[in-house]
């Protein structure tokens, strides 16, 4: 605190060292002291405990985040062991649904085949009955050709008169029934 009394102490100081400046450097020292324990302990006190509050909740959460993840762990081991188990149950519905698809478009694949072959059979018979029909048309047309001309050759008009009384007597007939 008075460091010019230390500067104004005799040159010639005991070999040992005096006294007086023990005792400026105990003063001094107690004031360092002092000082430092009322002024700077007490902020220093203060950060270390913050800062070991700080740690202390940094583990603990820490600590509960560790504790979460081990728990989401395990949820997601279970979770993959049931969506292995759906995996398989899926596959297994797939290959199922896949047997009855397949089983169904062979059965429409095996009606489809017989309503062809019937369609088939039935166009074969309607060209079999057409043909048979223009045949007979044919057949029906040369018939009356040859017989036009048959008669244009040999009808003569005796045939003619009896043609004639022949129809008269149906119409006769027919007027009285």
């Amino acid at each position: 605190m008075l460091p010019a009394l230390a500067w104004a102490a005799p040159a010639t100081a005991e070999a040992g060292g005096s006294w007086l400046v023990w005792l400026l450097y105990v003063i001094n020292f107690s004031i360092f002291v002092y000082l430092v324990s009322h002024y700077a302990a007490p902020a220093a006190r203060n950060f270390f405990h913050e800062r070991a509050s700080a740690i202390r909740g940094n583990l603990n959460r820490l600590q509960s985040d560790f504790q979460a993840a081990q728990l989401e762990e395990q949820q997601a081991r279970a979770a993959l062991g049931k969506l292995e188990a759906e995996k398989a149950a899926l596959q297994s519905a797939m290959r199922a649904e896949t047997e009855h698809e397949t089983r169904r478009i062979q059965e429409q694949a095996r009606a489809a085949a017989e309503r062809i072959r019937r369609d088939g059979e039935l166009t074969a018979q309607a060209a079999a009955e057409r043909a048979r029909r223009e045949l007979s048309a044919r057949l029906v047309r040369a018939a009356i050709e040859s017989a036009r001309q048959l008669v244009a050759r040999d009808f003569g008009p005796a045939d003619q008169s009896r043609l004639v009384q022949e129809f008269m007597d149906v119409v006769r007939d027919g007027e009285r029934q």
